[in-house]
């Protein structure tokens, strides 16, 4: 986040976890993890690799925060 929510951007990153295959597109967890970097095609080049040492369900962020 730059400044505020209006100039929040969401992205994502490459996470390697033998869990994966059991969570669903839009589950919300917290993970711990150790990064590492690969070359990978997503990237286009190398980039961060996040290697999932414990995964763990989070509920939803239910807001940002709005300085205005």
């Amino acid at each position: 986040m730059t400044c505020c929510a209006d100039d929040t951007s969401f992205l994502g990153y490459v996470c390697r976890s033998a869990y994966a295959p059991k969570l669903n597109a839009g589950d919300w967890v917290k993970i711990r993890a150790k990064v590492r970097y690969a070359n990978l095609s997503v990237y286009g080049g190398e980039g961060p690799v996040l290697e999932a040492e414990n995964i763990e369900p989070a509920e939803p962020i239910e807001e940002l925060v709005y300085f205005n």
